[in-house]
């Protein structure tokens, strides 16, 4: 599990400073705050490997030339100030790798800009020193202490995915649901992660630069030849002897939890080599849902096929990137609680662009990334529960829209009403108003308060 995550000087970050809810972290901006910047840092831990940009130094002073790369790294600034802010940022992060210098020579020529708190320790994140082309890898490091055959102490350093956080990487981009046709189907059940790592390579390949892929390893066609299968072996028939799978239908419990109301889902089945639907309202084929249904249906299989499948009670993290996406306003409301109820033991952290996903949960953390006086980005946490107000203005101006009020506050509102309506209404009412809506957190919702209760007087 991860605890926090900090860096600072770098791309266009000033100060980032997250502690993340053992169950939700939601993180929220407007666009090139580097929301899904921050979700590429955490996604090397599981193993999606992603190049980081530097900037060019073809505009700066000439003289430059002589003591620094051709790329800069984290370091962005207007031409006129950009000597000394070269001067400082190497000033600075010389100073700072004095302090933190180790063995290993090859780290010790990258930057520290921050860590990763987790359940397994501390987790460097570091940067190279210079870029020689515009590409450049940034590495997440822990170190470890060992004993050689002498009995002397020396440390070495576990990197990215091999530092062993369990967890599922889901990109921005949600792959379309259309017609595939499906000619073959495995000659023997595998396990979860088999499943899993077919699925994801052909997912990451369309979201890696210079991945190849082809036809046959499109996602959709892997989904259903993955459940077909599944289905198949799940029991022993007169000819085929089964392997007591659950997988075909503990997926199909989940999408009875993920999948909307409106919907009315009732099961999955498999007929004439095609997966389908069974709804109150008709059948249809898994290729035929729309955008949104899709959504949902691949975020349940990546989670669900994804998790640890050495200890079902374990617990894993997930990473969604802009979790709105496809998805009706509806849809938006509910994903997260749904979310939480379909996998009770996952840490999510989420991007979104949509009020109406961060007004959903009521316990949940919430970041905004916005730009300081100097127009860079900071981190600030959205309180609430206890600054009500102030977090819904912070929220607005983020985002730039209006913000609907969440959820669970309608709810407690909507209590604190019901019960003050049931007393007598006098001079003291007001107060009494007040004090409840101070004690909830809802100071600013006095005006929505006061129609409510004019409205069930009446």
């Amino acid at each position: 599990m991860l605890n926090s995550l900090n860096f600072k000087n770098w791309n266009q970050f000033d100060n980032v400073d997250i502690t993340f809810n053992e169950r939700i972290t939601i993180l929220t901006g407007v666009n090139g705050a580097g929301k899904s910047t921050i979700m590429r840092v955490i996604g090397k831990l599981l193993g999606w490997e992603y190049s980081e940009i530097a900037r060019p130094l073809s505009a700066a002073n000439i003289k430059l030339k002589s003591y620094t790369p051709d790329f800069l790294i984290g370091s962005a600034g207007r031409n006129d100030l950009l000597v000394n802010q070269l001067k400082e940022f190497i000033k600075k992060y010389e100073e700072q790798e004095l302090k933190d210098k180790k063995e290993d020579d090859y780290y010790d020529e990258m930057f520290r800009i921050g860590t990763i708190s987790s359940s397994l320790g501390e987790i460097q994140i570091k940067v190279p020193k210079e870029a020689i082309g515009a590409e450049y890898s940034l590495n997440l490091l822990k170190e470890e202490w060992d004993k050689d055959g002498d009995g002397v102490d020396y440390s070495y350093y576990l990197s990215d995915s091999s530092i062993g956080i369990d967890g599922i990487n889901i990109p921005s981009h949600r792959m379309p649901y259309f017609y595939n046709t499906l000619n073959k189907i495995d000659a023997k059940i595998h396990s979860r992660r088999r499943f899993y790592n077919e699925y994801m390579y052909a997912v990451s390949s369309r979201q890696i630069p210079d991945r190849h892929y082809d036809n046959e390893s499109n996602p959709l066609i892997i989904l259903k030849s993955s459940l077909i299968t599944s289905a198949f072996y799940a029991n022993d028939s007169d000819f085929v002897k089964g392997a007591n799978s659950n997988i075909f239908s503990e997926f199909t419990d989940l999408l009875r939890i993920m999948l909307p109301e409106s919907l009315m889902f009732n099961s999955l089945i498999v007929d004439d080599g095609e997966v389908i639907l069974k709804t109150e309202t008709g059948d249809f084929l898994l290729d035929a849902v729309s955008s949104g249904i899709g959504s949902l249906i691949d975020l349940t299989w990546q989670i669900y096929m994804g998790k640890p499948e050495d200890n079902e009670s374990s617990q894993f993290i997930v990473l969604i990137d802009e979790v709105e996406n496809h998805l009706h306003p509806s849809m938006q409301r509910s994903i997260l609680p749904k979310l939480l109820e379909a996998f009770p033991n996952a840490q999510f952290i989420i991007t979104t662009h949509s009020p109406l996903v961060v007004n959903s949960i009521e316990y949940s953390t919430v970041y905004a990334l916005q730009y300081n006086e100097e127009k860079k980005i900071t981190s600030q946490e959205l309180d609430f529960k206890s600054n009500f107000t102030n977090s819904m203005e912070v929220l607005q101006n983020v985002l730039g829209v209006p913000v609907t009020i969440p959820i669970w506050a309608e709810q407690r509102l909507g209590k604190i009403i019901s019960t003050i309506s049931k007393s007598e209404i006098n001079n003291s009412t007001y107060n009494t108003l007040i004090e409840a809506l101070r004690v909830n957190g809802l100071e600013g919702m006095m005006p929505s308060a006061i129609a409510l209760l004019e409205k069930e007087i009446k």
